[in-house]
This record gives C-alpha cells, structure tokens and sequence, in this order.
C-alpha cells in the first residue's frame, strides 16, 4: 500500500484522558465525602461510644449515600475528542477515513458502562472503612480522629478510581486507533513513547520502531506478552501511522522523525534511553503438557478467589451476627438497669410507707405536747425518728457513752453528749454511702436540689420518701464538709463528655452537681480510667478520657479498699493546667471551693 501525503504527527490524548479522569475523580469525591459524612452523623459516635447502641449499619447508610455517577455528557465528550483526534490524524496525512467506523458505538458503549459503573471502586471504600470501624484499636477513640482515618481511605479509593479511569481512557484510545488505521488500510505503525523518564524501559525499547497490527510486538519480556500501543496499564504510548513506501534502504518518514524527536529529548535531558539489550527471543509455541499445566493454575487461581470471596463473606456475616449479639445484650443490660432502678426505687418507697406507718401509729398513742411547752423525754423509738436514725443505732450511741436507761430520752440531752456531732456526721455519710448513693447521685445530676424529686403523680408516701432522700443527701453534704481533714493528693480517672469538659474549661474548675469521688491511690484512678457514662444532660455527647490530679487534697476520707475521698455536691476544684499525655486529659486543679 502506498500513500504519498504528508506526515502525520505522534497524537496525544491527555486532554480527553484529563477530561475522563477529572469527572471521574468529581464524581466518586463527592459520593465518599457524602459517604464519610452520613458515617460521622449516625455511625462514628458508636465505634467512639462502644457501650450505645448501633442502630446505624454501613449498608443503610451506602443506600442513603446513592451511588457515584459521574456526568454522562462529559464522558461523551473525552470519547468524541479521542475519535476525533484518531481520524484528524488520518485526514491530516491525506488518508480518507470514514466517519464512523465498525464498533465505534459499541467500543463507546462499552467505555462509558466502564466509566460509570464505579461498584469496584464503592466496593474498595467500604472494605476501607469496614476495616477502620471494626478495628478494636479505634473503639474508644474520639470521633475527629475516627473521621479523619476515613477521610484518608476516602481519598485513596478517590485516587484509585481517577487511576482506573485513566487506564481505561488510554486503553480506549489504542484500540480507536487501531481500528482507524486499520480501517483505513494502514498495515504498520511506528511505536512512538512519552519520551520523558516515566516510560517503561521495554517501551522504550519499542519507541521508533516499526510494527505490524497483525503482529503485536512483545512489550513485558519477563513474561513475553505482546501488545499495541495503550494496550498495558497506564500506557501513554501511541501508534503513527506509516504511509510511505521508502526507497530501499531508507527509513520512513514518520520514523526519521520520531527518531529526531528521541535525540532532542535525550539532548534536553527529558528522556534517558535504556541500555542496549539484546532483542527478546521468539515465544516459543507452549506444548500440550505446558498448556494443560496454564489450565491448571488459572482453575486454581479462580477457585482461591472464590475461596476467598467465600471466606471473606461468612467474616461479613460473622461480624453481622457479633454486632446484632452486641446490640441484644446492651438493650438487655440497659433494661436489667432500668428494672433495677425500678426494683430499687419499689423497696424504698414500701419501707417509708412501714415507717410512715409506725409514726402514725406512735402519734396516735402519744398525746401532742402543748404551745411553747418545754420538751419532754420521749420513747427511744420516737427521738431516733426525729434524729433520722434507727432505734438501735441511737440505743449504741447511748450505751457507748454511758448514757442508755431503757427508758425515755430527751433529745436536748443527747445532742449534748460529748461526740454527738462527728458520731452523727459520721452516720449521715454512712446512710447516704450505704444505701442511697445511686439514687441520690441520679437526682442531683437529673433534677437538682431546686425541684421535688417525687416523679409526677406520687403518691403522700413517696413525696415523703423522695424528700427524705433529698435530706440524706443534705445531712451527708454538710458532713463532709464540716469532715474535710483529708491533705494527701488526690486522683480520679474517668470518662468526660466533651461539653462538659468544655463547661469546665471555660469555668476554669472542675465541679459536678452530685458527690464527687476520689482516691489517695493513683493506680485505683487508674484502674477507673475507661469508667463509666456520666448520665445527665450530658449523657449523649462524646467522652474523653480524663485522669484528675488534686495535689493539695481536701475532701472527707472515707477510706475503704480504693482508698476513697468524697466532696459534697456544688464543689468546684480550681483548675490549674490541662495537659495531654497520650489518649488521656490531665487536669490538675487546686484546693476545692464551695
């Protein structure tokens, strides 16, 4: 065949592989960014939070996110520049071309499905984030630095799919000009390479070389596969048309020029030419034996990938079942919780309903005392009710200093007894310790001293026993504070939501609405560090690890196996310095304040 026309030039898709690339890269960003935010709102709080209860799942979530789509449009336009840029350097040598050529619409057809149909890529980013959320090493940790491991495996399955994107634009480009060329009758090519230090050294063997299309050259010579032009991944190579016959003994036209354009990149320094090797030896028909034995390893490979699709999904449905297991037995524990506030609650309310009782039934024996008329000795029964003891705790009292008869008392005289007072302190704190310390802890941080305590529709007999509680909590309050001898340091380890440690910092001091409890030990603080949800108006927020540090002490010392100190309700422990020290905030505050 021969044609005498001008040369054509080595042609270069990068703007249609910048234009199929950057929509595709726009596309699947915005569907992971979506994706990342939809799992900070509803599925990140829980890995933070393992104790809540995860009603979010990954899968509900991708539904809600959609899919990646990018602008079918724009696509179209990358393949109209390919095809166009193909055929211009046809016409340009003076080749006709026909405008449409065979498969055109099926080569497009199937580029766009390829382009589009991003489930490889969505499949990528969800095993990403699956393996940041199931990681035991990230339960507990805070959720900016949970999004911030998502945002960077959203990033890297973003670059992965622009690379598949452009890999498939260069793919689509080397079979388009196939097509065109041999269309058109061209029978030979002259590879032509990038020229620049990127170029695969046995391309770059190729490059200016002449080759046939029935006849692929070998572009891997470690594994002898053949190949055209774009054909190998990320392949920006390309194929000029040879359209002269030369005189015997000459070069082609194209290839003096390419050959040109090869020395004056070496001569600028944009391409370093490989060292000489010697040509790759013919491929050698694989026999009968070494075929059957390439069967064997491809049925192998194929059934140790669906071995391992297999595997990996019964470990999906494996961590499905663990994270349904998780959740049944949180809604159990916080249901055997609520039953045991209520079972709590019962008990009390039905011993201040008998001693209710008892008072009654004592003041109807007992005729009122007249106005203003001194006070008269009473049963030992009745004047352990006025103190809010137990009749045996005040008959101990008595026989320890002395001073029981077994018959009445005045209380004027008790209180006078020497040792009344830190006795009584003592016994407030053990009553509010002993059996009112969860219930009393809740309704300070849940209600406060201002409102009744009583839940709406109680009866006589529960405000009376609510309001006894909030006198416990008083009496017990008080003690401690008149009790405060406690000078050695001071530590606590807990959980804090991060608006209440927020309200600290901004107060400039550690307080809380309930007691509060520390200890002289620092590896008991320690050991409470993961601690427990502060419930509350709080309760629902993201919990930082905190270790508080009260060098100068203060507080009751209760004592006990964790060596602990209690401060009344409405402390405030002045805060001097916050630091960090790993996963854990410092705060180290000052003497407290009331």
């Amino acid at each position: 065949m021969s044609h005498t026309a001008r040369r054509s030039r080595a042609p270069s898709p990068d703007a249609a592989v910048a234009l199929a690339a950057g929509e595709v890269r726009r596309a699947f960003s915005e569907w992971a960014s979506a994706l990342v935010a939809l799992l900070v709102r509803d599925y990140v709080p829980t890995v933070a939070r393992p104790a809540d209860r995860q009603d979010a799942t990954i899968a509900g979530l991708l539904r809600e996110a959609g899919r990646a789509k990018p602008r079918a449009e724009k696509l179209e336009q990358a393949f109209r520049m390919l095809d166009r840029q193909s055929a211009d350097e046809l016409r340009v040598a003076g080749v006709p071309t026909a405008d449409v050529v065979p498969k055109a619409e099926q080569r497009k057809a199937e580029w766009l499905r390829a382009n589009t149909d991003l489930i490889k890529a969505e499949a990528d980013l969800r095993r990403r984030v699956e393996r940041v959320l199931e990681d035991p090493l990230n339960q507990g940790r805070s959720v900016a630095d949970i999004s911030k491991l998502l945002q960077e495996q959203a990033g890297y399955s973003t670059s992965r799919a622009e690379l598949t994107a452009r890999d498939q634009t260069l793919k689509l480009y080397g079979q388009i000009q196939q097509e065109r060329q041999q269309n058109a009758g061209v029978e030979r090519y002259i590879w032509t390479t990038s020229l620049d230090e990127r170029v695969r050294p046995d391309h770059a063997d190729l490059d200016g070389s002449i080759q046939r299309w029935d006849d692929p050259p070998i572009v891997d010579r470690r594994t002898g596969r053949r190949g055209h032009p774009g054909f190998d991944y990320q392949c920006r190579c390309s194929a000029v048309a040879v359209l002269d016959e030369p005189a015997e003994g000459e070069a082609p036209a194209e290839q003096q020029r390419q050959t040109e354009l090869r020395q004056r990149a070496v001569e600028a320094g944009r391409f370093v030419p490989p060292p000489q090797r010697p040509p790759p030896e013919p491929a050698m028909r694989p026999s009968a034996a070494e075929l059957a034995a390439e069967r064997q390893r491809v049925a192998a490979e194929r059934a140790a990938t669906a071995e391992r699709l297999r595997l990996e999904r019964e470990a999906d449905a494996r961590i499905a079942a663990a994270r349904a297991e998780a959740q049944r037995l949180e809604a159990e524990r916080q249901a055997a919780q609520q039953l045991e506030i209520a079972r709590r609650e019962a008990e009390a309310v039905a011993l201040e309903r008998a001693r209710e009782a008892e008072r009654q039934r004592i003041a109807a024996a007992v005729p009122p005392a007249p106005p203003n008329a001194p006070e008269k000795p009473v049963a030992p029964r009745i004047a352990a009710e006025r103190l809010g003891l137990t009749e045996n705790e005040l008959s101990g009292f008595l026989l320890e200093r002395g001073a029981f008869t077994g018959g009445r008392v005045a209380l004027a005289e008790v209180k006078a007894l020497p040792g009344f007072e830190a006795w009584y302190d003592r016994k407030a704190i053990e009553r509010y310790t002993e059996n009112s310390a969860f219930l009393v802890n809740r309704k300070l941080r849940t209600v406060g001293w201002n409102k009744s305590w009583a839940p709406a529709g109680s009866s006589k007999v529960e405000r009376r026993y609510y309001e006894g509680l909030k006198t416990i909590a008083r009496r017990a309050g008080e003690a401690m504070a008149r009790n405060a001898t406690n000078t050695r340091p001071l530590f606590r380890g807990t959980l804090v939501p991060d608006d209440l440690l927020a309200s600290w910092t901004k107060a400039g001091a550690v307080s809380d609405p309930a007691f509060m409890s520390f200890s002289t030990s620092p590896s008991v603080a320690q050991r409470f560090l993961p601690g427990e949800s502060v419930t509350g108006q709080f309760a629902e927020n993201r919990q930082t690890r905190v270790l508080i540090r009260a060098p100068e002490g203060g507080g009751y010392h209760y004592g006990g196996a964790e060596a602990e100190v209690m401060f009344p309700p409405d402390s405030k422990l002045p805060i001097r310095s916050v630091t960090r020290e790993g996963g854990v905030v410092v705060i180290e505050v000052g003497a407290p304040v009331r």
